[in-house]
């Protein structure tokens, strides 16, 4: 669905595509594009200069279930139950998998900032990835937090975990190295 919120007040609907009559879970927009995880069945690209009549137009099978998604320059990254899938968007209606990752744990959720992904997993576990190599991301870093992570966002050189009931955790990430991720204080909600 592609909604216009010019006017936040009143939100109009513009257009809609139905993944081929498959789950849509995530969703990452980059230029005239959006790129869909699917679940099981893999990876969508949608051409979205028409807004009123949003196209498939690529389409590309996948291991795991692709859920949330981000976009970092000519690569999607998506989470796929207990890894990251990759896949090379240079050519967005062709798009190619060039394979993943195992991270450790059940992947809830992903955040690129630059050349650095920031990865989520279940029972509450942070993981950072060095994105410099794109085709062969490295996990630099990796912290156990007290609850059960959701979400995170980076601000500086702190990451900031929405940890379930441990509410959040201030996370000091300025040398993501092994031995460097350390948790930094935490804010009740």
């Amino acid at each position: 669905m592609r909604v216009d919120i010019s006017n936040p007040a009143l939100p109009t609907y513009l257009g809609f595509t139905n993944a081929s009559g498959k789950y849509a879970y995530g969703v990452a927009i980059a230029g005239d594009y959006a790129y869909v995880g699917t679940g099981q069945s893999g990876l969508q690209v949608v051409d979205l200069t028409s807004p009123d009549s949003p196209v498939i137009v690529g389409y590309v099978p996948a291991p795991g279930s692709l859920r949330m998604i981000a976009v970092s320059g000519n690569y999607v990254y998506a989470t796929a139950n207990d890894s990251i899938q990759i896949f090379d968007i240079s050519v967005p209606a062709a798009p190619v998998a060039l394979g993943g990752f195992a991270t450790g744990g059940y992947v809830r959720n992903l955040l690129i900032d630059g050349q650095t992904m920031y990865v989520v997993e279940i029972g509450g576990h942070l993981r950072i990835v060095d994105l410099s190599a794109p085709e062969d991301p490295q996990v630099q870093g990796s912290l156990d937090t007290a609850g059960d992570s959701y979400e995170v966002a980076v601000a500086g050189s702190l990451a900031y975990v929405a940890d379930g009931v441990a509410g959040i955790q201030v996370v000091d990430i300025s040398k993501p190295v092994p031995a460097g991720v350390r948790a930094h204080g935490r804010i009740d909600v």
